[in-house]
């Protein structure tokens, strides 16, 4: 059954989006979350080459998720500086981020930490964050949230480490639940400014990753999205487009993606 529904998936992926880069997730939406879960991803690497050398790839990053589709590591190169950038992330067992750390510049020494407290209702009521200097604790700072009984964010304090608050606001919302007005606190917590906010503007979001597409494409985007459909020696599908060449082994799982035209990058995926 799995190898089916992983297959329909791709296939919509595919065909719906005409997808031109690989797929790629976004910590904090959920939806993204319950799809890597589906697919069972483990993780990805991904590698580069310059121009001057394209058949000379190098691991660059490298993407791993639990099994709930939560991103729990992120690590990086910088083929410029060589510096290596790491980031780890933990959850609750409802998939609530609850610390958040990042390396730098050999991704083993931390350089900051932020770590989320959630009240019984799952509201998140704090983050502190540590800051460090070559791997120890320099600085911390502490934000600390208050909700109403509609689970609505109504205030936002912020101390640095010598208990001091340095940034406070609060929120109105109307009976719907919309948030409707800010207001801004001096250090001394008298009111800066009142800011009315819209709740009626339409926002254009855009899935990261994938071209526009659809109508009005150029002749020359068309030529591009024209696929090819081959069988390596292995028995696993190969498909190629003006973009990118990807690989399939039998259950139709996505094994490797290829960049075409530049052949700079490179992803290779992982399954649980």
């Amino acid at each position: 059954m799995r190898n089916y529904f992983v297959l329909f998936l791709f296939i919509s992926f595919f065909n719906i989006c005409a997808i031109a880069q690989p797929f790629r997730y976004i910590q904090g939406d959920g939806s993204d979350r319950d799809s890597i879960k589906k697919l069972q991803i483990k993780g990805y690497r991904e590698y580069q080459a310059s121009c001057k050398t394209p058949n000379e790839k190098q691991l660059t990053s490298i993407v791993e998720y639990d099994k709930n589709g939560n991103q729990t590591r992120l690590w990086r190169l910088d083929i410029t500086t060589k510096n290596q950038n790491q980031w780890r992330y933990k959850y609750t067992n409802k998939n609530k981020l609850l610390e958040f750390a990042s390396y730098f510049p050999d991704s083993n020494t931390f350089n900051q930490r932020f770590i989320h407290t959630y009240d019984r209702n799952e509201n998140e009521i704090e983050i502190l964050t540590e800051n460090y200097n070559n791997g120890k604790l320099s600085s911390t700072n502490k934000v600390v949230k208050s909700y109403d009984s509609k689970g609505n964010c109504v205030d936002i304090r912020e101390f640095n480490d010598k208990g001091t608050m340095y940034n406070h606001h609060q929120y109105v919302y109307d009976q719907f639940g919309n948030k409707i007005e800010e207001i801004t606190y001096y250090d001394n917590d008298k009111v800066k400014y009142k800011n009315k906010i819209n709740n009626y503007g339409d926002e254009d979001k855009q899935p990261i990753g994938f071209p526009r597409g659809g109508k009005g494409r150029s002749l020359e985007d068309e030529e591009l999205f024209k696929e090819t459909t081959i069988n390596d020696s292995e028995g696993n599908r190969v498909t190629e487009d003006g973009y990118a060449i990807r690989t399939f082994n039998k259950n139709n799982i996505l094994l490797k993606w290829e960049e075409k035209k530049f052949k700079i990058h490179w992803f290779e995926y992982s399954y649980y």
